[in-house]
């Protein structure tokens, strides 16, 4: 394993025991794609459709301001550029964050930077140098009971295959991702409506039960 390059146990895994590879400089979008090949082998997103969007927001976030920078190189100024305009944005800013600890986690077990670069996600240091976080996104308020029949009047109305699946989330009181990602072999239709279902399997459920 140390031969290929490869540490599968992020967390056991010493730069020390991997002296001897050869330790060319890495950018943090190289060191990332070796993160990402790796959760995907030991299925660490447990869905497909969780690492592609992993993927894609962290390449928005983090890897379209310091993909091209030496992994050696970052410092505390490259980091709060990063986040200073996600911030605001908790969710996503936590998650983003949370992909890069275990980027840097991985050049760190494979000798590509040492843990000291760990220290510059410290939650401290950052709120010293960003400020107190306020969550700038606001949830739509939640309509009252006598603008629903309205609401959905207006939205038959409305014509394009968005405003359908919007009706048929709302209808079936389903979460966005799996409306969108529903497959026809998922779903039962049966002569009753009251005995039509749909079935998910359990890896695509937010919290994984036992089963389907």
């Amino acid at each position: 394993l140390a031969a290929e390059d490869y540490a599968p146990l992020f967390k056991c895994r010493k730069p020390s025991m991997l002296v001897g590879l050869p330790r060319q400089a890495k950018t943090l979008a190289v060191v990332s794609e070796m993160w990402f090949a790796h959760a995907k082998r030991i299925n660490h997103y447990k869905n497909p459709r969780y690492l592609l969007k992993e993927k894609q927001r962290f390449t928005k976030n983090v890897l379209k301001y310091i993909g091209d920078r030496p992994i050696t190189k970052l410092d505390l100024e490259d980091i709060v550029r990063t986040f200073r305009h996600c911030w605001g944005r908790e969710a996503t800013c936590d998650r983003a964050m949370a992909t890069l600890r275990h980027v840097l986690r991985c050049a760190v077990n494979r000798g590509y930077c040492t843990i000291e670069k760990m220290m510059l996600l410290n939650p401290a240091l950052l709120k010293f140098e960003l400020g107190k976080r306020c969550d700038v996104t606001q949830p739509r308020p939640a309509l009252a009971v006598h603008e629903i029949p309205q609401f959905m009047q207006a939205l038959r109305e409305k014509v394009g295959v968005k405003y359908r699946l919007l009706e048929f989330q709302i209808l079936c009181v389903l979460r966005g991702e799996n409306a969108r990602c529903l497959k026809w072999q998922q779903v039962f239709l049966k002569p009753s409506p009251e005995v039509s279902y749909l079935l998910f399997p359990n890896e695509e459920l937010k919290i994984p039960g036992n089963g389907n």
